[in-house]
């Protein structure tokens, strides 16, 4: 009998899901402000923002469900994506920095990886895949809330330009 009894107390794990996207957008919880959601998605949609991919990703329960974004651009891009996403009310943005953003996400994240693999180059090779310059990570659970992975393998993006630039700034801010 207790045999038996602990074998219903087992819980039963639940697989993840991703959902690639073609487009970006962020999946929100039913209950978030609507002006935040549509100042978010008014951002990760500029087009000025070249979107390679991304994906919303369910399952193991409502805390790891999340939705990243995936960038290609050089410095001003990126800077243009931080200040935008900074002028958000309400919103938390947080950096993180990334050795090699393309490793870190693995295979599956580039938009136009299936079309690439029905391509074939004259001499027989594939495309490679583009690098990217950052992530935007989203979790349902906390809308308010954003991190930004800055990808320092990109080459089309100096983070001590990026950084020089948001210090001259605070700087000037500071002394007026």
């Amino acid at each position: 009998m207790s045999l038996f009894l602990g074998l219903l107390l087992i819980p039963a794990r639940a697989e993840a899901t991703a959902i690639a996207l073609a487009s970006p957008q962020v999946s929100f919880r039913s209950d978030v402000d609507k002006y935040l959601a549509d100042t978010i998605h008014a951002v990760v949609q500029d087009k000025r923002f070249e979107f390679l991919g991304g994906a919303q990703h369910f399952g193991w329960g409502a805390e790891h469900d999340y939705t990243n974004l995936i960038y290609q651009g050089d410095t001003d891009a990126l800077d243009s994506f931080l200040i935008k996403l900074s002028r958000v009310k309400g919103l938390h943005v947080k950096i993180r920095l990334s050795d090699d953003l393309a490793q870190q996400l693995g295979k599956g994240w580039w938009k136009d990886q299936d079309l690439n693999q029905a391509l074939v180059l004259p001499d027989g090779a594939k495309l490679a895949p583009p690098v990217p310059g950052w992530e935007l990570v989203q979790h349902k659970q906390s809308p308010d809330q954003v991190v930004v992975w800055i990808n320092l393998a990109a080459k089309d993006i100096s983070v001590e330009r990026l950084l020089e630039k948001w210090l001259v700034e605070r700087t000037v801010e500071k002394s007026k």
